[in-house]
C-alpha cells in the first residue's frame, strides 16, 4: 500500500511521460497477479456490490455478511446524501491507474493482444464506476473515467503506431463506439435535495416545517467537506465557529444547542427553503443541458444575488453551499470533454485503419466518409470540425476544446 501510494502520488502509472514510469513497471511486474485480477474482473458485465442492503436481506447469509465488511459502512436506514462508496474509491484510486500503467507497459513490451485486451478492461471499469450508484456524482466520475479511457487508447496509438494489426483496431473501434457517455440524469439530484430538506426540516404534513438541530449537522457535514463552504459559513456565521489563530486552517464547530438557536430561525421555512434550492438546481441544470451563455448566466446571477445580500445569504445558506458553484464545476464539462475524448479516438482508429488499407494517410478527414466514418466527426465543444494533419509522416487528431482547456 505504501509504495502504491508513493507511486500513485507521483502519477508514475501515466507510463513513459512519468519521471516514475522506472519504478512503476518494477511495481506492475512484481504484482502481475493483481493485474490479471483486475482484467478478468473487468471483464464481467456486472460490479456486483450493494451500496446499501435492506435490513432483511442479511436472513441466513451471516457467512456472506462477515466476508463483505463494507457493506458496515452503510448499515440500514442510513441517509441517501450520506451514503459511502467504497467501490467507487478502489476502482478510481486502485484499480484504474494499476490497469492504465499496464496498458503502457504492455505496448511497451509489444504485447498488443494483452494491450488490447487491458484496453478493453480500462473501458469497462468505467461503466463499472457507472454501476456504483444513480448519484449526479457518480455519473460525472463515470463519464470522465470513460473519457479518458478513450484518451489512453489515442495516446497508446500514437506512440506506438505499428501495435495494433486491422482485426484488434477494429476490436478497440468497436468497443469505444459503444462506451456510453450519457447526459447527466437530473431526477437523482432533485431527489437527492429533498431528501436533505427531509432530513434538516421539521415536516407539518403540509410541506412546510422549521430549520433543525439535524439542519446544522448537515451544514456542518458540507463544511468540512468543502473549503469554499467553510468560506460562506465564516462570512454568513461567525458565531458558530471558534478558529485556533495559531492553526487559522483549522476551526471547530461550536455545538447547536449553545449558539444557534437564534440562528435557526433566521433560515428559510422549509418551503422557501425548497422553492429556492430547486430553482438553483433548475437554473443549473439548464446552464449544464444547454451550455449556453445565457443559461450559464443565469444561474451564476442567481447565486450571486443571494450571498450579495447578508440576509439572503443567511436566509439560504444551506441552498448556498449545497449549490455552490465551486462545488459544482466539475460538472460543466461533464459531458462534451469526454465526448470531444471519445470522438478524437475513434477518428484516430480511422485514419489508421484507411492506412492500412490504402498505405497511406488520408489528406482529409472528408477522405474517411462513408466507409470509415458515417460523417465528418465534429468536436462537441466547439461545434467545429476536428482538426486533421499529417505530421512528420504521423497524423494528427485535435478537438480545439480540448487543446484550449489544456492550455488553460
Amino acid at each position: 500500500q505504501e509504495k502504491f501510494d508513493k507511486l500513485r502520488n507521483a502519477n508514475a502509472f501515466d507510463g513513459p511521460a512519468s519521471e516514475s514510469w522506472a519504478e512503476a513497471k518494477a511495481f506492475l511486474d512484481k504484482h502481475q497477479g493483481v493485474v490479471a485480477q483486475f482484467r478478468q474482473a473487468a471483464s464481467l458485465p456486472e460490479l456486483g456490490f450493494i451500496n446499501r442492503p435492506r435490513g432483511d436481506d442479511y436472513d441466513g447469509f451471516d457467512e456472506f455478511w462477515k466476508l463483505n465488511r463494507p457493506y458496515e459502512m452503510n448499515p440500514p436506514g442510513a441517509n441517501r446524501f450520506q451514503i459511502m462508496l467504497p467501490q467507487s474509491q478502489e476502482l478510481g484510486y486502485r484499480i484504474i491507474p494499476v490497469l492504465n500503467g499496464a496498458v503502457y507497459l504492455s505496448a511497451e513490451e509489444g504485447e498488443s493482444e494483452r494491450c488490447l485486451e487491458l484496453l478493453l478492461a480500462r473501458i469497462n471499469a468505467a461503466d463499472h464506476y457507472r454501476q456504483t450508484g444513480p448519484w449526479v456524482i457518480c455519473q460525472i466520475s463515470a463519464n470522465d473515467l470513460a473519457g479518458r479511457a478513450a484518451e489512453l487508447a489515442t495516446q497508446i496509438i500514437e506512440r506506438y503506431p505499428n501495435l495494433f494489426n486491422e482485426r484488434q483496431l477494429k476490436v478497440l473501434q468497436e468497443q469505444l463506439s459503444k462506451m456510453p457517455i450519457p447526459a447527466l440524469n437530473l431526477k437523482p439530484s432533485e431527489e437527492y435535495l429533498k431528501h436533505i430538506l427531509q432530513y434538516m426540516y421539521t415536516d407539518d404534513g403540509n410541506g412546510n416545517g422549521r430549520f433543525t438541530e439535524a439542519g446544522f449537522d448537515v451544514l456542518k457535514s458540507l463544511v468540512e467537506s468543502s473549503m469554499n463552504n467553510r468560506e460562506i459559513l465564516l462570512s454568513t456565521m461567525p458565531s458558530l465557529v471558534w478558529q485556533d489563530q495559531r492553526e487559522p486552517d483549522r476551526s471547530e464547530w461550536i455545538p447547536f444547542q449553545i449558539k444557534s438557536g437564534i440562528l435557526a430561525l433566521q433560515i428559510a421555512d422549509r418551503k422557501e427553503m425548497r422553492r429556492e434550492l430547486l430553482y438553483l438546481n433548475h437554473l443549473f441544470w439548464e446552464a449544464i443541458t444547454k451550455g449556453s451563455t445565457e443559461t450559464e448566466a443565469a444561474y451564476q446571477e442567481e447565486y450571486q444575488r443571494l450571498m450579495d445580500s447578508p440576509a439572503l445569504r443567511l436566509k439560504y445558506l444551506p441552498a448556498l453551499m449545497v449549490m455552490s458553484p465551486y462545488q459544482t464545476s466539475s460538472y460543466w464539462s461533464s459531458n462534451r470533454k469526454p465526448l470531444a475524448q471519445k470522438i478524437v479516438a475513434l477518428t484516430l482508429i480511422a485514419v489508421e485503419l484507411f492506412h492500412l488499407e490504402h498505405h497511406e494517410f488520408p489528406a482529409t478527414l472528408q477522405a474517411l466518409v462513408p466507409e470509415y466514418l458515417a460523417e465528418v466527426p465534429v468536436d462537441p465543444g466547439t461545434g467545429e470540425p476536428l482538426g486533421y494533419e499529417v505530421r512528420k509522416g504521423r497524423p494528427v487528431v485535435e478537438a480545439q476544446s480540448l487543446l484550449t482547456e489544456h492550455v488553460h
